[in-house]
């Protein structure tokens, strides 16, 4: 069995005897657990807890602003009932792994649960107060409850064609993260505005903002060549793309996960010319954003 919280925060002199006594005074008349009643009766702060849990259980600490800016997709992969079922909230995709924050570690049924309801092999544990995640599980339900309701309430828009400059942008982005080498890639819209994202194997991902009307367009652009490639739904599509690195290259572009505010790829190689870069403009370097001039 681990230590108990208490054992490291009575340890490192941040639980005194009379912060015991006025813990044990609040759970006696509230109930719940030692952690909550370590909180609300104001003993220790939330920082301290985290640690303290943290040393308890083995694990990594997930913090509250970590987790508040969690990636939304994870999240998504655990559905709010399994969420409070399990006493987890998932939090970024890091390659083939799952990063999820727990409360229980010690549920015999974790590991399966988690593995079942998200259909991850590989999954991270990190440690975060029951207290702290009940918060964010709330959090989470109202911002995709939010996020769903206004999508119910955005009118359906025409789409423009993308133009040329989209298209540019478009395959340069590929470019990127093939030089990047990275083996995911992702364009969405957030409440910052737009964002394209590339995913590492054991590295954190890589944002760059983007204006939304760009994003959206680049989504348009990217769902007509699915579109093109296979009219009834198909999910792959060919696309050639110039680098000064590798010359002209032909990438098999894969969806692997679409939402209402964003779609991911996985991409590989799927064939490189020999003539060496193409002398085509696009190849040259420099791309600026099609709404506001800057350089990306």
């Amino acid at each position: 069995m681990r230590p108990a919280v208490g054992e490291f925060l009575a340890r490192s002199g941040a639980l005194t005897p009379s912060g015991l006594k006025a813990t044990l005074d609040w759970q006696k008349t509230h109930g719940g657990t030692i952690e909550r009643a370590l909180l609300a009766s104001g003993t220790v702060t939330e920082t301290v807890l985290a640690e303290a849990f943290s040393a308890s259980t083995g694990l990594p600490a997930a913090g509250r602003e970590r987790l508040l800016e969690a990636d939304p997709w994870a999240v998504a992969a655990l559905p709010p009932d399994a969420r409070r079922r399990l006493r987890a909230l998932p939090f970024e995709k890091l390659g083939g792994e799952l990063l999820v924050a727990v409360s229980d570690p010690d549920n015999p049924v974790l590991g399966t649960g988690l593995a079942a309801a998200t259909g991850y092999a590989e999954i991270r544990l990190f440690a975060v107060p029951e207290p702290v995640l009940d918060d964010l599980l709330s959090h989470w339900e109202r911002e995709e409850l939010r996020r769903a309701a206004e999508r119910r309430q955005e009118p359906a828009a025409e789409e423009e064609p993308p133009g040329e400059a989209i298209e540019k942008l478009a395959r340069a982005l590929l470019v990127d993260a093939l030089h990047g080498s990275a083996d995911g890639f992702e364009l969405g819209v957030d409440r910052r505005g737009g964002y394209s994202r590339t995913h590492h194997f054991a590295r954190p991902p890589l944002t760059r903002r983007l204006p939304g009307a760009v994003v959206r367009q680049l989504l348009t652009w990217f769902r007509g060549r699915l579109a093109a490639a296979d009219p009834t739904g198909g999910a792959s599509f060919f696309a050639e793309v110039d680098s000064e690195e590798t010359g002209r290259t032909r990438l098999l572009v894969e969806l692997t996960e679409k939402g209402p505010e964003g779609m991911r790829f996985h991409f590989r190689v799927a064939g490189a010319s020999t003539e060496g870069p193409c002398p085509h403009d696009a190849a040259e370097g420099d791309v600026f954003c099609p709404a506001c001039g800057a350089p990306l």
